[in-house]
């Protein structure tokens, strides 16, 4: 999404840049590093729920859960659940 300015004449100051332009540029570049962002999350996850499940699989019945409380993993089953 891309962000619009509104009409803002530059008549009454010098043809410099106001405040706001300034702001308008700044909140531009934050929505782009947030989109980027997103998409990293987005990816990451979607790997993220790919390895819980391969070692849902590969472990014996009952175990998932104890690897899930291992220290290097450390997330709670809903989430696993929701990543996969």
């Amino acid at each position: 999404m891309k962000l619009t300015a509104p009409e803002v004449s530059a008549a009454g100051n010098g043809g410099t840049k106001s405040d706001f332009d300034v702001a308008f540029a700044t909140f531009e570049r934050l929505a782009d590093v947030i989109a980027g962002y997103q998409s990293r999350v987005a990816q990451a996850n979607f790997e993220f729920g790919k390895a819980l499940a391969e070692a849902k699989a590969a472990l014996d019945h009952g175990q998932f859960l104890k690897f899930l409380r291992d220290p290097r993993v450390g997330i709670e089953p809903r989430t696993a659940e929701r990543l996969m």
